[in-house]
This record gives C-alpha cells, sequence and structure tokens, in this order.
C-alpha cells in the first residue's frame, strides 16, 4: 500500500571548504621591498605581524593579478592561541570599488605571544539584502558569537543566494612572534542549500532517502570503491525493515542519517 508522504528532499546542505587547486585564490603577494626592515618604533614587548601569501606553496595557483571583484570584503580576526578573542579590522570593503590585486601586505602589531588569524572574505551581512513584505531590504548576521571564543565563532549561511561576487572564502593560519610573516592563502567556502516539499509514495520516498544519504556521504569524502553499487542496496535493508508502513515520518530520519542541524 502506497501512502503519500511529505518529505524534504535534501539536495545539498554543505559548507566545506574546498580542497582543489581550482578552488585556491591567492589573497595578497607581497612585495619584498615593503616588508619592516627595523623594529625600533614597535613598543617593548610587541613584535610586528605581516600577513603574506605563501610564493611556493604546492596548494597555490598563480596569484591574481589585476582588477578583480570576486571578493568585496575582507575581515580578519586575531585570536590567541588559546581561542580568546584579540581584534578584528576590515582590509577591504564593497565602497572601496573593484580591488586590485595583489593586495598591500596588511600588517598589525601586537604584543609577544602565540596567535591564530582568520581572514574571512565576502561574510558580510550587506552583501546579502533580503526582502520581506514590511521592508525590501533587510540584513541578517552571517557571522556571529565570534567576540568572545575563537570555538564558538559561527559561519552561517546567507538568506539571499551566493553570486559570483559573494562567495564565501577563508583563510585560518597561526602566528607569533618568533613566526610574524605566516602565509595567507585565501580558499573558497562552498555553500548551497535547497530544500523541496515533494510528495512521494512510500517506496519512492525510500529510494529518494538512500539516494541522498549516499550522495551525502560522497560529499564527506569516503572511499567509495564498491559504495555506489552495495550501499543503496544495504540501507534498504536496513532501514526499510525498520519503518514499515510508518513512512509518514520518513523526514525526521533524514536530518539525522546526514548530519542536518
Amino acid at each position: 500500500m502506497k501512502t503519500n508522504i511529505l518529505l524534504y528532499s535534501i539536495l545539498t546542505l554543505i559548507l566545506l571548504v574546498s580542497c582543489d587547486n581550482r578552488e585556491t585564490d591567492d589573497l595578497i603577494d607581497i612585495d619584498k621591498k615593503e616588508t619592516p626592515t627595523s623594529n625600533s618604533k614597535v613598543p617593548e614587548g610587541h613584535f610586528v605581524v605581516n600577513f603574506v601569501t605563501s610564493t611556493f606553496d604546492i596548494q597555490t595557483k598563480a596569484a591574481v593579478s589585476g582588477p578583480d571583484g570576486r571578493v568585496q570584503h575582507i575581515r580578519y580576526i586575531i585570536y590567541k592561541s588559546t581561542g580568546e578573542y584579540v581584534k578584528e579590522k576590515i582590509v577591504l570593503s564593497p565602497a572601496q570599488g573593484i580591488p586590485t590585486w595583489p593586495l598591500a601586505v596588511v600588517r598589525d602589531t601586537l604584543p609577544k605571544g602565540n596567535y591564530s588569524v582568520v581572514f574571512l572574505g565576502n561574510i558580510e551581512k550587506t552583501l546579502f539584502p533580503y526582502s520581506t513584505s514590511s521592508s525590501s531590504q533587510n540584513y541578517a548576521e552571517v557571522l556571529t558569537n565570534y567576540k568572545g571564543s575563537y570555538s564558538d565563532a559561527r559561519i552561517i549561511l546567507p538568506p539571499a543566494e551566493f553570486t559570483d561576487r559573494t562567495e564565501y572564502y577563508w583563510a585560518n593560519v597561526a602566528f607569533s612572534d618568533t613566526n610574524p610573516n605566516p602565509n595567507i592563502l585565501l580558499q573558497r567556502i562552498i555553500g548551497a542549500a535547497k530544500l523541496e516539499r515533494v510528495f512521494l509514495d512510500g517506496q519512492d520516498a525510500l529510494n529518494q532517502l538512500v539516494n541522498n544519504i549516499v550522495t551525502q556521504i560522497g560529499y564527506k569524502n569516503i572511499i567509495r570503491t564498491t559504495v555506489q553499487g552495495a550501499l543503496p542496496g544495504l540501507l534498504r535493508a536496513v532501514i526499510g525493515p525498520i519503518l514499515g508502513n510508518a513512512v509518514a515520518g520518513l523526514a525526521a530520519y533524514v536530518d539525522s542519517l546526514v548530519n542536518v542541524e
């Protein structure tokens, strides 16, 4: 007997850092002559950090050169090595127009110690306006809880769709007074979410659930020499008896099985 159900079909819900060479863009290309040659003006007990890109890294491609508007907004946030928030600074905003790459080296002065820095590209709410019935222009936070502890910080999917000029980018590196020139590789974060309501009969719903799980596993980079052929059958054998005819609650299984919060 077939039962019509309401199935939330998770087509994609991922937020991951691409490790493919084609997904990596250099943020800053340093000119050696710009590097400070003297620390005479640095307060005692402090040091100057220079945020620069690597000139020799197997993960990078050629540095971006010339005008390029893919990254409109850049903010960096510094944390102590123990996770406590220290400071932040915006180094690029849309008001500055389309930036010309490479950008100038970014420097900061800090008390001697161990730190980590997070560079965030396009993670800015004003890049994602959306309309409601009461207002034509609204904004929702896309970065929260970051001014306390690093572990509490959250990057949130925007309420508006991504474009080729608003995709998320980030880099996260450690540095210290003994390592004051960290390499910054700004990598694109892939983010897409689409939810659909689809009425399906029970067996079709079960098949769709299995396919979604297999797809999600694929996105999580599990090695699948025989998974595509074997896993769907195994999942049906396990899930089918559990659900039986009670497929009306099938949507509840989707979130738990693909780890969607």
